[in-house]
């Protein structure tokens, strides 16, 4: 159950940081020229990608020590 809820707790603040920088991007977005928007695109991409790793990382950590307490 201790797992459970950090395991929640770890993807509500892995989805409040991929909206903030959905936020921060639409508006980027919004006051770029054509030209730019797909750089901007590419880079709020990566950022979420980041997100994604990271949390992947933090999820395998967290079940390796289940694991190991089971």
């Amino acid at each position: 159950m201790k797992y459970q809820k950090h395991y929640q707790s770890l993807l509500d603040e892995k989805a409040k940081l991929v909206e903030n920088i959905d936020k921060k991007y639409a508006i980027k977005v919004r006051e770029a020229d054509a030209v730019a928007r797909p750089a901007i695109e590419q880079d709020k991409k990566e950022r979420v990608e980041e997100i994604e790793y990271k949390f992947q990382e933090v999820i395998d950590m967290l079940l390796q020590n289940y694991s190991a307490n089971m």
